[in-house]
């Protein structure tokens, strides 16, 4: 499907789907991140009474060079724009003897498709995951390079994630 809608987004963003490139992503990031409103805010009723602690913020708000640059490897990887599901998990993924049904479409986005292998994999373990981006990559060779696509995807955590 995402293939198929390559020379299509113009038309789905015409109907309402949302494009989000590279770009936008890193400056999001950049954005939202650096705002102390949000993550060190008191914890008040509006906020259910919750709020990040100092140590957790810091934690956060020291993840945005790591996602810019991610952003950034997306942008350079020039893969194609496709319609992007967004909450891509096997719970919404539904096997029927005459195809698959893929349901709530309701975060679909114009992007790159690697936006949806990440929420594929969130849960999967090493050796699945592996598996997964092997097929993946292999799927979109004909559209896009191996080897580019291994580039745009992230093969490391932050040291200071875990």
């Amino acid at each position: 499907m995402q293939k198929a809608t390559i020379d299509r987004v113009d038309e789905l963003i015409a109907v309402g789907c949302v494009p989000l490139t590279p770009a936008a992503l890193a400056d999001g990031v950049r954005s939202i991140l650096a705002r102390d409103d949000i993550w060190r805010a008191p914890a008040l009723p509006k906020n259910l009474n919750r709020a990040l602690s100092g140590e957790e913020a810091d934690r956060l708000q020291a993840l945005a060079p790591y996602l810019v640059e991610c952003a950034e490897r997306l942008d350079e990887a020039a893969v194609p724009a496709t319609i992007v599901h967004r909450d891509f998990h096997p719970g919404n993924v539904v096997v029927r003897d005459n195809g698959i049904l893929l349901r709530d479409w309701s975060f679909a986005t114009v992007t790159t498709p690697l936006f949806d292998l990440a929420s594929w994999l969130l849960d999967a373990s090493e050796p699945d995951a592996a598996d997964y981006l092997d097929a993946c990559f292999a799927a979109w060779s004909g559209t896009v390079p191996q080897e580019r696509m291994r580039n745009a995807w992230p093969s490391r955590s932050p040291r200071w994630w875990s």
